[in-house]
């Protein structure tokens, strides 16, 4: 699948983001970072965003800022689910979305919208994460690169 067609749909994504009823923002907030995700799997390890995949984000930076509340919402659900739902199941979820927000972060770094996505972050949050990771046995999707070190990483 063409990358561009995932752009385009991820841009869909961020406008539908944008609106104030939460299960809406909610659901295109999961569109959005399955495109991401989508995007970081085809790259097999390498370079996750192209020089496209930068113009992109610079050209779309306001509609994340737009959907400020989308974004801060996915953060919040995440820190709910790892801190309050607990277990092996709601653990590696949290970690999934919280790689999710750094693919999000990732691609916007340098744009209007950076700011945004460094506050949805915590380092004392990822030491947590990191912490349950290793004590669960929990190792990352084939999608997430080696940057994301909140997950357990053996050595290959």
């Amino acid at each position: 699948m063409k990358m561009t067609s995932r752009l385009d749909r991820a841009t869909d994504a961020l406008k539908d983001a944008r609106v104030v009823e939460q299960a809406q923002y909610r659901e295109a907030m999961r569109r959005f970072m399955q495109e991401l995700v989508a995007i970081a799997s085809a790259s097999a390890g390498g370079a996750i965003w192209s020089q496209d995949d930068r113009a992109w984000a610079r050209q779309h930076a306001s509609l994340a800022l737009e959907a400020r509340d989308a974004f801060v919402d996915w953060s919040a659900q995440t820190g709910d689910l790892f801190y309050f739902q607990g277990g092996e199941e709601a653990s590696e979820r949290a970690l999934e979305r919280r790689s999710n927000l750094e693919l999000a972060r990732d691609l916007l770094m340098g744009t209007e919208a950076e700011e945004l996505l460094n506050a949805c972050r915590s380092d004392d949050v990822d030491r947590d994460y990191r912490e349950q990771a290793e004590q669960c046995g929990l190792d990352p999707p084939d999608w997430v690169p080696r940057s994301h070190t909140w997950w357990r990483w053996r050595d290959k």
